[in-house]
């Protein structure tokens, strides 16, 4: 019997079902979850750059559309609608049976207020749909300097410092140069490694295309009331550079009890001794620069240790 004389007779509806399931599915559009995600988790973009084109991401098939909602978290001193332009929350639709990109924008204004290295971010908060947040749904927009090769700046250094003075965090304009002077680890900026005495900061600029460099000068002074007892000779500590062996000389004399506290460049109290005699000391410390202070009765005296 040929198939044409088959269909011809009624047959159980098992039968028919048997051959639907059988048929080919190319052509009929399945679902899917959906993973979305932002394209990219970070990028920098100029302080003039205008429209700025954001990626969503979309892994996998649904047959209806996928709505979207996008939120924007800003730094203090960015304003939506002053500094950026961006409709918050914004709903991104994507597209049915779509596993594509889907793009939308953030309009930077060109405004004084903008610092550079200002963040802005934008995170998926819901979704609709057979759809999911992925891992990487946040997306942080960086504003850097247009020009890396004007007017290079330094900011957060004061003039003038007491030498008890707390570290101090520095910042420099274009980003990407580096801080050289005394009292200067990294980025920070230390009165009491520095010592008294009057000290030029620069920041300069080397990346390769821009070569430039800015300096302020900073007047640090011993602010505390309190004067040694012994002012005939000043205690030393010999010799120094060492290696964790050395000796504190000078007035007091050896033998007087002090108490010894010596810090990090980073500022953190890495030894601690009290009611100690002068004289002698064996310490294990990795090699750096360190405030020592040392303390009487009615006395103190703060000193740069260098282990080798």
């Amino acid at each position: 019997m040929d198939i044409q004389a088959f269909l011809k007779y009624p047959k159980p509806l098992a039968w028919i079902l048997s051959i639907w399931l059988l048929l080919p599915t190319n052509g009929i559009a399945q679902s899917s979850p959906v993973e979305i995600n932002f394209r990219t988790f970070f990028e920098t973009v100029p302080e003039d750059t205008g429209e700025v084109i954001v990626d969503l991401l979309a892994s996998g098939l649904d047959s209806n559309d996928i709505t979207v909602r996008i939120i924007l978290e800003v730094s203090s001193n960015v304003t939506n609608g002053e500094d950026i332009i961006f409709n918050n929350p914004l709903d991104v639709v994507i597209p049915a049976l779509s596993d594509t990109i889907t793009s939308f924008s953030v309009t930077i204004l060109e405004d004084e207020l903008i610092e550079i290295d200002e963040q802005i971010m934008l995170a998926i908060e819901s979704v609709t749909g057979n759809a999911f947040t992925g891992p990487d749904g946040e997306h942080v927009i960086q504003i850097i300097d247009n020009d890396s090769c004007k007017y290079p700046s330094i900011y957060g250094l004061d003039s003038s410092y007491c030498m008890e003075a707390d570290p101090v965090q520095l910042q420099g304009k274009p980003y990407g140069g580096y801080f050289k002077g005394s009292g200067i680890v990294d980025s920070t900026f230390y009165p009491s490694l520095a010592g008294s005495g009057t000290h030029e900061i620069q920041y300069i600029i080397n990346d390769g295309t821009c070569h430039d460099s800015t300096s302020h000068v900073v007047q640090i002074a011993v602010c505390t009331a309190i004067e040694p007892i012994h002012t005939e000779t000043a205690l030393r500590i010999l010799p120094n550079p060492n290696t964790g062996r050395f000796v504190l000389y000078g007035a007091p004399a050896l033998g007087d009890v002090v108490s010894l506290e010596i810090f990090d460049a980073m500022g953190k109290s890495v030894y601690r001794e009290n009611q100690r005699p002068l004289g002698n000391l064996d310490l294990d410390l990795s090699p750096g620069i360190y405030l020592l202070k040392i303390a009487g009765n009615d006395w103190q005296s703060i000193q740069k240790l260098v282990i080798r």
